[in-house]
């Protein structure tokens, strides 16, 4: 996850006067005392951010990809990759690059980076994951190399929480992707509450507009792992 993804977009020079705001004067300050704000990087709520800010990631994304089809062991080492690292118990010992590679995949959406790959050797999994945080800092350099301060451009926080580690079972993007069955889940917390809401919204004779959109677009969601319910959606 990218740490406050769209602040880390400069705007040009000459355009930051579009995200200018006046700040008012805290309480017991004179009116006089209020500031002019001018922010010299992309804002939450501007139409355009979110397309900004996703050619960015969708860039370091294709980095990741080429970095990845580099050989085995040839990628420097990244500070953060301990934290990354696949649980001992069941991540083979390190072994030599296979004929063919293995199969892998690296997406982002917005600003989550997911990493996917058909294997259990500890250093194909090691050369993902190098690939991945060398690639994002290439473009989201970390403040060391950007001189801009603040922490580090990847969400040290979940890293540590575990969402950047390498398991069989994993949740990703609201869905959990399970690499030993091959099937993929909602979290029982989401069918729970889509549950309720489908009992709450048929045995009522009423509903708002703005509350039914809402749950259409729950089972919308979770239309993806229910194959052949495309075609419940007619009287919807």
């Amino acid at each position: 996850d990218i740490k406050d993804g769209f602040w880390r977009m400069s705007v040009q020079r000459g355009a930051e006067w579009k995200f200018a705001h006046v700040l008012p004067p805290a309480p017991g300050q004179e009116l006089g005392d209020a500031d002019l704000v001018v922010l010299l990087a992309v804002q939450m709520g501007w139409k355009e951010s979110p397309a900004y800010f996703c050619a960015a990631s969708e860039t370091a994304r294709d980095v990741a990809d080429d970095q990845c089809a580099e050989p085995l062991g040839l990628l420097p080492p990244h500070p953060l990759e301990d934290w990354m690292l696949p649980p001992v118990q069941w991540a083979s010992r390190e072994q030599e690059q296979r004929p063919g590679g293995f199969v892998k995949a690296l997406e982002v959406y917005v600003d989550d980076f997911c990493a996917m790959a058909q294997s259990t050797n500890a250093a194909e999994l090691r050369h993902v994951s190098r690939a991945l945080l060398h690639s994002i800092h290439k473009v989201f350099p970390p403040p060391e190399i950007s001189g801009l301060g603040g922490e580090d451009s990847i969400s040290l926080k979940k890293l540590k929480e575990g969402e950047g580690a390498w398991e069989t079972r994993k949740e990703l993007l609201g869905w959990i992707f399970d690499g030993r069955t091959r099937c993929i889940d909602l979290p029982p917390t989401k069918i729970a509450k889509i549950g309720e809401q489908i009992n709450q919204t048929v045995s009522a004779r009423s509903v708002r507009r703005r509350d039914y959109d809402k749950l259409l677009g729950r089972v919308r969601h979770a239309v993806l792992g229910v194959p052949g319910s495309a075609g419940l959606f007619t009287p919807l």
